[in-house]
């Protein structure tokens, strides 16, 4: 219930009188008036679930998944000098880049150098590699099993049979390619070699003649697969959450496939990856597990949302809103936000059911809204990762706990109708989860209509107008279920990003978790104050919206 008073109290008359009084007063000193309310406290921090892929696919070094993997094409590309350009491969060492090194949990950056480059920049037991003469490109790698013996001389370059570097079986300098259209031959044809030329990395041979070595040994180290650049962004996106601000739990695709005490990553140490707040010893053990992420499973991309949503579901001391997860269960906040943050290279391959064409079916929403099947949402699939998403958006999660959730409406454009099902915004009072998806490597599966925002290009106002329609989705379907990552972050009012170059990933990380934040703060500004009066049943605790200084939140029991 709003508690903002209609009419000014007498006290509130006479301090007001009293203020006046002082400014009229030509030895008073100016009255600073507060805009907020001076006891206002910091807003309750957002339960945020992370999925990370860790499936085989991770392992590759190269995207789109056209010119990587294993038996995905032929040699001849693999073997190519364009391969080995970042013109061709993103994922390859680009000289205008600065690759950034990552951090560990307490901010301090990981080294490495051009003389001993780290095999595994997150494991030091993989053993290095002298870069200015023992470098061999790869095109797959996998952290938790290759490089187990730092004495094998061919540790840094792993061959598979599909596989022919057979120009470049022999150590050498460290180099790239260059795309170069003045080369003789060359057509101006990103996929004609004749195009490219070759550098070797030294101390003058960066932009401009300067010395580009420990930025390649930086990039070697921490961004040359895509399990290594994605561990490497999710540590700098993470590392810039103040302790307490969120509260994570974690979890991956086919590893670590649940929420309790067992999670682990490719060692046998375990990890409690449920929800509690980001600090401390939990901050640590996130961290320690990223660094350990494996590479080796499937795409279950489906299982794991679902995962996530169940797990909003819960109640009591192990659940999301438990007042300190794990450690005291009430009182649970009603008006605490669920976020899932789902990141992959590949498109799902697993078996589900059970959710239905959730997007194409009418019904009556937690706040007594009805939903006809609309655009952009509806579609003609059944049991999408769109469906699971727009299931655990438009479902109360938490049917025992008050619906009074702050919704988040930047799009002001039309009537309240049209607002209310604006993709841009979120309206649902209701305990949910909003989702959020990053694909990497995927935008050429989206061609043309991926211009690089959730809510922009003719394909989404053609989604908006009906003239187009969301593709047909099904294991391993290529476009349709790279689109499905787009359409469950519309189905959740969440956002979706796609990343091809590295520093793509850490900005769609940094930009995935400022909107968590940013809706946390500006949307609904939701707080709870440190006094409470406990009537042995009833805690009362007073919340306000510093937006209008009303209180939100009911009492928790």
């Amino acid at each position: 219930m709003n508690m903002q008073p209609k009419s000014m109290s007498r006290p509130a008359l006479e301090l007001l009188a009293g203020g006046l009084t002082l400014l009229l007063s030509g030895t008073a000193m100016a009255l600073n008036v507060a805009q907020v309310p001076i006891y206002l406290p910091t807003p309750l921090a957002p339960n945020v679930v992370l999925t990370l892929d860790d499936s085989g696919s991770m392992t590759w070094a190269a995207v789109p998944d056209s010119i990587a993997g294993e038996g995905n094409v032929n040699t001849s590309v693999k073997s190519s000098r364009r391969w080995k350009s970042a013109h061709f491969n993103p994922l390859y060492y680009n000289p205008n880049v600065t690759y950034i090194p990552p951090v560990d949990a307490n901010g301090t950056p990981l080294s490495t150098s051009f003389t001993a480059a780290w095999r595994n920049g997150f494991d030091s037991s993989r053993g290095s590699v002298d870069l200015s003469n023992g470098y061999r490109p790869m095109d797959v790698y996998n952290p938790s099993s290759d490089c187990s013996s730092t004495s094998s001389t061919t540790c840094n370059y792993v061959k598979h049979p599909s596989a022919d570097f057979s120009n470049d079986t022999t150590p050498t300098a460290a180099y790239y390619y260059v795309f170069d259209s003045s080369l003789s031959g060359c057509d101006g044809n990103k996929n004609n070699d004749s195009c490219y030329k070759r550098v070797t990395v030294s101390a003058t041979s960066g932009p401009g003649g300067t010395d580009e070595r420990q930025n390649f040994a930086n990039w070697y180290s921490f961004y040359r697969t895509r399990n290594l650049m994605t561990v490497t962004a999710a540590a700098l996106a993470f590392h810039r959450i103040q302790s307490g601000k969120i509260r994570l739990a974690w979890q991956a695709l086919s590893s670590c496939n649940s929420f309790g005490t067992s999670c682990k990553g490719w060692t046998t140490t375990t990890y409690d990856n449920r929800i509690r707040n980001y600090q401390g010893s939990h901050r640590t053990n996130f961290y320690n597990w990223l660094f350990r992420l494996p590479a080796n499973g499937s795409t279950p991309l489906r299982t794991g949302l679902k995962r996530a949503g169940e797990y909003f579901r819960t109640s009591g001391v192990n659940s999301p809103y438990a007042f300190d997860p794990q450690v005291t269960a009430s009182p649970e906040y009603s008006c605490r936000p669920n976020y899932s943050i789902l990141m992959t290279d590949g498109i799902w391959n697993d078996s589900l059911s059970g959710f239905g064409n959730a997007d194409d079916t009418s019904k009556t929403l937690p706040d007594g809204k009805t939903y006809s099947p609309i655009a952009p949402y509806k579609d003609g699939n059944s049991d999408s990762l769109a469906d699971i998403a727009f299931h655990y958006w438009s479902n109360d999660l938490r049917t025992d706990l008050d619906n009074n959730m702050v919704p988040y409406m930047p799009d002001r454009t039309g009537n309240a109708t049209q607002q209310y099902w604006s993709p841009k915004n979120n309206p649902a009072s209701w305990q949910h989860m909003v989702t959020f998806t990053m694909g990497l490597g995927l935008s050429g599966s989206l061609g043309n209509h991926w211009i690089g925002d959730t809510h922009g290009g003719p394909f989404y106002s053609g989604l908006l107008t009906g003239s187009w329609a969301w593709p047909t989705v099904g294991p391993n379907k290529d476009p349709g279920n790279v689109y499905d990552l787009w359409h469950a972050a519309l189905n959740s009012r969440g956002r979706f990003f796609s990343a091809e170059k590295p520093e793509d990933l850490v900005k769609a990380f940094e930009e995935t978790l400022n909107r968590v934040m940013e809706r946390q703060s500006s949307a609904s500004a939701l707080a709870t104050n440190s006094t409470r009066l406990s009537t042995e049943t009833v805690i009362f605790q007073a919340r306000f919206n510093s937006a209008d200084w009303s209180g939100r939140c009911s009492p928790s029991r």
